[in-house]
């Protein structure tokens, strides 16, 4: 661990690094230390290559990219900015932390002044260790200010939303990170709030610092995938909102500024190279516009994809990860009621080992790759307004629809304008049962539902782009992209987002229902196999994790990779792993 702190963000990487002496090994670490409480006002840049530098737009505000700076270095970046941008930029500061260190951020929009905007929220390194989510929203920064006016898409994002970019929300614990290189320090995951003492087991006491700010969020809290162990790295405080990061952040997005307002929630973590979408709590839990959240996601990750070849999975939390309550993602999603809410795991991929010290090298490439994700998510946020606007109705008929195991009998088209719906909500959407419903795609393939204990979902996000028309109950439309964001949003009025979905009863001799493209995805399968299409061959088999099948499928050597794990998890009937014996009931 030391040697790749050391090789990644201390030493200068030379060819005769290896024939260093202790003492000069000494010289660089305490040079380091020093660096790491200077006067930000520093001119010296991380990477002078023309590939790097031809990344980066040309602002009055100076800011070393591909180097990893201090917190009063982002301040100062963002308040240079502030001073030269103020027709499209306003600082922001939602509050202070424990050691009293300023929250601060950019709103940008145009004109700045225009608090009536749909509006898009990014935060970065919530978690002390992440040092490449700060420099990633700094990035984005950089982007949206040097070419607002240059480039038509930034342009028209500036003109028609506000964005609230804070690059880092635990300032207290990103400067102890970097207070000494030594893993114990460098990898502090939580804030710096005051010791709390426990009794051990063993009679004595023990004092630790900090909470994990994202287990401080009121959904779920105190649940699963926290602690209440204060020396734990998931300890989730005293109470929801215990902790004045997670507060001000609240207090903000409740704020008349914003309350009502936001379509889009993004929140940067490292590593895993995943594109998370709530809810992460439970798994096979959703709430009721995942099949949209999903689809957005996808584009997302092609788009992403493009730029240098780097593969996303897709998902929620408790699906792809393990369920953890808390979260600011999931809480934006059911209290305020964001259409769009994702958390990003940056790079580097989930199987590389302290994955949180990522290479100098590698910063850049991965703020350019992740903005062009996020400008999917934009384009999609902007085209939702744009609908709203032309407040767009659909033709008088009484539809019956399911959303979200609700049957809507007496829903018309005619009320089914597509405006926001932002009322918080405990709970709201998530699925646990579909009732009866009927649906149609393209060659009028009919699916009859019934109850039952499975949730069968249609795999309507890989064939859309294969069907020129949808038919729902009748009534037909042609899928181009607009009418395409139309249908799948068609009662946003009624309940926010509409997830149009089938249930198709199980049978007991196939259980697997399989014509002209359309699949019934089993409730034991994520929806990350519909996106990537993988086949689901025994809708029988059962395991502790849903995910097991996943695993395998993205890696066949996941069976001996992840032996003990795959034993424990993954034993029951479906047995994916032959060769393990004991992979039986």
């Amino acid at each position: 661990m030391n040697s790749l702190i050391e090789r990644n963000e201390v030493y200068p990487r030379t060819a005769h690094e290896a024939s260093r002496t202790a003492k000069q090994l000494n010289t660089l670490l305490e040079s380091f230390f020093a660096r790491s409480k200077d006067d930000p006002i520093s001119e010296e840049k991380a990477d002078e290559s023309e590939e790097s530098l031809s990344k980066i737009g040309n602002l009055k505000a100076n800011y070393r990219f591909g180097d990893y700076g201090s917190y009063k270095d982002m301040l100062k970046y963002l308040r240079t900015i502030e001073f030269h941008y103020p027709h499209i930029t306003k600082l922001i500061r939602i509050g202070e932390t424990h050691e009293g260190v300023p929250i601060e951020g950019l709103k940008i929009g145009y004109p700045v002044s225009n608090v009536d905007k749909r509006a898009i929220w990014i935060d970065g390194n919530i978690h002390a260790r992440e040092w490449a989510t700060s420099h990633t929203a700094l990035y984005f920064i950089n982007q949206l200010i040097s070419k607002f006016g240059n480039d038509q898409s930034v342009t028209h994002y500036l003109n028609s939303l506000n964005i609230y970019i804070f690059p880092c929300l635990n300032p207290d614990g990103y400067e102890y990170t970097r207070s000494r290189p030594i893993p114990q320090v460098r990898l502090w995951r939580k804030n710096r709030s005051p010791q709390k003492c426990i009794r051990s087991l063993w009679g004595g006491r023990r004092c630790c610092e900090g909470v994990d700010l994202n287990r401080n969020f009121d959904f779920y809290w105190a649940e699963i995938g926290s602690s209440d162990n204060p020396c734990s790295h998931l300890y989730h405080g005293e109470s929801a909102f215990s902790e004045p990061e997670t507060r001000a952040v609240k207090d903000f997005l409740l704020s008349p500024e914003m309350k009502g307002k936001l379509d889009g929630f993004i929140t940067l973590h490292t590593y895993a190279q995943l594109w998370i979408h709530p809810y992460s709590h439970k798994v096979e839990t959703y709430p009721e516009n995942h099949v949209e959240l999903a689809r957005t996601a996808k584009r997302a990750v092609d788009r992403l994809k493009q730029v240098y070849g780097t593969e996303y999975r897709i998902g929620t939390g408790a699906n792809i990860l393990a369920p953890a309550s808390g979260g600011s993602d999931d809480w934006a999603k059911d209290a305020l009621g964001v259409r769009f809410v994702y958390l990003l795991e940056l790079r580097p991929e989930l199987e590389l080992i302290n994955g949180f010290i990522l290479h100098k090298k590698e910063l850049i490439p991965t703020a350019v790759e992740t903005w062009e994700g996020v400008r999917a998510v934009i384009d999609d946020i902007i085209k939702g307004i744009s609908l709203q606007s032309e407040n767009i109705l659909l033709p008088q008929e009484r539809i019956p629809m399911v959303v979200m195991g609700k049957i809507m009998r007496n829903i018309t088209k005619e009320n089914l304008a597509l405006e926001a719906n932002n009322k918080p909500r405990r709970g709201a959407g998530i699925a646990r049962r579909l009732a009866e419903s009927t649906i149609t795609i393209d060659q009028e393939e009919k699916y009859q539902s019934g109850e039952s204990t499975a949730v069968h979902y249609p795999n309507i996000l890989s064939n859309v782009s294969s069907f020129s028309n949808i038919r729902i109950n009748g009534i037909s439309k042609a899928l181009n992209t607009e009418n395409n964001f139309l249908i799948m949003n068609a009662a946003k009025s009624q309940l926010n987002n509409v997830k149009l979905a089938v249930s198709h009863k199980l049978s007991s001799s196939s259980g697997w229902n399989r014509t002209h493209g359309t699949r019934n995805i089993l409730a034991g399968s994520s929806l990350h196999n519909m996106i990537n299409k993988k086949k689901v061959v025994d809708p029988n088999c059962r395991n502790i994790r849903i995910s097991c099948r996943l695993w395998v499928l993205n890696n066949p050597n996941a069976c001996k990779d992840r032996n003990h794990f795959m034993r424990e998890q993954c034993k029951r009937t479906c047995k994916l792993c032959p060769s393990l014996t004991r992979f039986t009931d």
